[in-house]
């Protein structure tokens, strides 16, 4: 299954829905895709929840794809960074990867308002 964004122009706030399996592929499209849309304006904050996720088909040269792919959002579009919010351990400890792995990732459990994540990242400079 494809992600799939909506994004709310006035919040300058990306919404990722991940669908139940995550890839590679799905990750690298979703992401080119992302930097080839002028709509989405420097400094935006991505909010991924993982509800859905229940497979992770990802291994470490995805990882290290990935990454690059983040680098490349940072430099074109001075990506904000993303609250990704969790419900189970899998999903947490998968979040935690990518959050150990790129720049401006902030894992919170679903027990935590969205807002407040977003508000943490702003508050750290990492987003404007």
């Amino acid at each position: 299954m494809a992600i799939t964004r909506s994004y709310d122009t006035a919040a300058n706030i990306v919404y990722v829905h991940p669908g139940e399996c995550l890839t590679a592929q799905g990750m690298s499209t979703y992401f080119l895709d992302l930097l080839a849309d002028d709509a989405i304006q420097p400094g935006f904050i991505e909010v991924v929840p993982f509800y859905e996720v229940t497979e992770f088909n990802l291994n470490s040269s995805d990882a290290m794809t990935i990454r690059r792919l983040f680098t490349r959002l940072e430099k074109e579009k001075s990506y904000g960074g993303a609250v990704v919010i969790t419900k189970t351990d899998l999903q947490f400890g998968m979040a935690r990867i990518f959050e150990s792995l790129m720049n401006n990732v902030l894992v919170l459990r679903d027990t935590v308002p969205v807002e407040e994540g977003i508000e943490r990242l702003r508050a750290q400079g990492k987003a404007q």
